[in-house]
């Protein structure tokens, strides 16, 4: 069974653009890994400090290999996370994949 998970950010004032940055080489990354089906970032229009990410991997294995990756434990945790102001996820069981 496949796993979403959507995420929403929002960056402490003057960050957002470093945080679109990152998020432009997490991206790249993670959708090269197995097990991803998609990933995808979105900056809101009129407030571009929060952002919402929705990723789909194909098994718990995959979104658990992920998450100990390399580009989320050297760019995510330590240089994105300590740039939010606030973030909240949640976890999806997929149904019609």
């Amino acid at each position: 069974m496949a796993y979403a998970v959507t995420a929403e950010w929002v960056a402490r004032p003057d960050t957002g653009d470093e945080i679109a940055e990152l998020l432009a080489t997490v991206a790249e990354r993670t959708r090269a890994e197995p097990g991803c089906l998609y990933f995808s970032a979105q900056r809101l229009e009129d407030d571009p400090r929060t952002f919402l990410l929705y990723e789909l991997f194909a098994d718990p294995a995959a979104l658990e290999a992920h998450r100990a990756s390399e580009h989320v434990q050297t760019i995510v945790s330590p240089m994105i996370f300590p740039r939010l102001e606030s973030r909240t996820a949640r976890r999806w069981l997929v149904l019609d994949h």
